[in-house]
């Protein structure tokens, strides 16, 4: 064979062997980097990124089971207590009283039904109810205590009392309480307020002679 064709199938062979290593080479980094994926073994910004996701996922699910862990567990608090007491004003009716000494004075009754619920575990010591108006406090008149039935004495576990508290107002109170049409109860801990209706006068709160 003739020394030329012999170099050129020498080249053809070193051209093919070129070609076959050329690819083999691609191949194993095409297969290293399938590998790579299926391990996990990545590349640095993929590996934080990946454990990044993870440890958010860890972290919010642990937050969700301290969330609902400490609500499941969380002991009932002096807020709670305090919210298990229910107090629901029903009305409040003023009433003025038309003799002229008390005119003088604009002496008022006001007349308020007021419900308790207790569904707490302990007794309320339900202190004195007060009107509040004018910058001042009224205290409801002890005297009326057929009236005002059980909500003057403190208030057992699970019962509920039930009555209309009177108080007599005057001057800048009675004032305060006509032009706002409203009236603000204190009782049981928590500040009620409420509106008022004006109702036709009455005697009854004239104890001048």
């Amino acid at each position: 064979m003739p020394r030329h064709v012999r170099l050129r199938l020498l080249l053809r062979g070193l051209v093919k062997l070129v070609a076959v290593v050329a690819v083999a080479g691609a191949a194993g980094v095409g297969l290293g980097a399938g590998l790579a994926a299926l391990t996990g073994d990545d590349s640095p910004s993929g590996l934080v990124g990946t454990a990044s996701t993870s440890s958010t996922a860890r972290r919010a699910t642990t937050t969700n089971q301290t969330t609902v862990g400490s609500a499941a567990q969380r002991p009932e608090g002096a807020g709670a207590r305090a919210g298990a007491v229910l107090v629901e004003v029903v009305s409040a009716v003023l009433h003025r009283v038309p003799t002229p000494a008390a005119q003088r004075r604009d002496r008022a009754r006001l007349s308020v039904h007021v419900r308790i619920a207790n569904q707490g575990e302990r007794t309320v010591a339900n202190a004195a109810p007060v009107v509040l108006a004018a910058q001042q406090s009224v205290p409801a008149d002890r005297s009326a205590v057929d009236a005002s039935g059980s909500l003057l004495r403190p208030i057992a576990a699970g019962s509920v009392a039930d009555g209309t508290l009177r108080f007599e107002i005057s001057g800048a109170v009675t004032e305060s309480v006509v032009r706002a049409r409203r009236a603000r109860l204190r009782i049981a801990g928590k500040t009620i307020n409420k509106s008022v209706v004006i109702g036709s006068p009455t005697r009854s709160a004239d104890r001048s002679p």
